[in-house]
């Protein structure tokens, strides 16, 4: 039986963490991407009025969340993936400091955000996913 050396021991786990990141944020942006989508009675109709960016905004938002939670799960997409997705929490963070005011929801964006790079971070340093 072969001995497992200390690279071996340590790509297992950090395999199924980003794994395990790569699921949630698919799940995560594809929710937060859907919910914008519909326009009746939505809170995003509202926020994205008052915030003044207009609902063609709202709907490349929702476009853009859904393709990142979407890429997130192809590896070999992994870049564009996080570049979506991290535009988007880019953008988030800076409508939250500037327009809306922090919240519980600003530390939401924050971990999708860290969760993010996590995903990034990892794919640039070698193939573990």
């Amino acid at each position: 039986m072969p001995e497992a050396t200390a690279s071996s021991r340590v790509v297992l786990p950090r395999s199924v963490a980003v794994w395990a990141a790569r699921l949630f944020l698919a799940l995560a942006f594809v929710a937060a991407g859907a919910v914008k989508i519909p326009s009746e009675g939505s809170m995003w109709v509202r926020l994205f009025e008052s915030i003044g960016a207009g609902q063609w905004f709202r709907y490349f938002t929702a476009v853009v969340e859904i393709a990142g939670g979407l890429l997130m799960l192809v590896p070999r997409l992994t870049l564009p993936a996080v570049f979506l997705c991290a535009s988007a929490m880019v953008g988030a963070l800076l409508t939250h400091a500037l327009l809306v005011g922090f919240g519980p929801p600003t530390v939401v964006v924050t971990v999708l955000l860290a969760l993010t790079l996590f995903v990034g971070r990892s794919h640039g340093r070698g193939r573990v996913d």
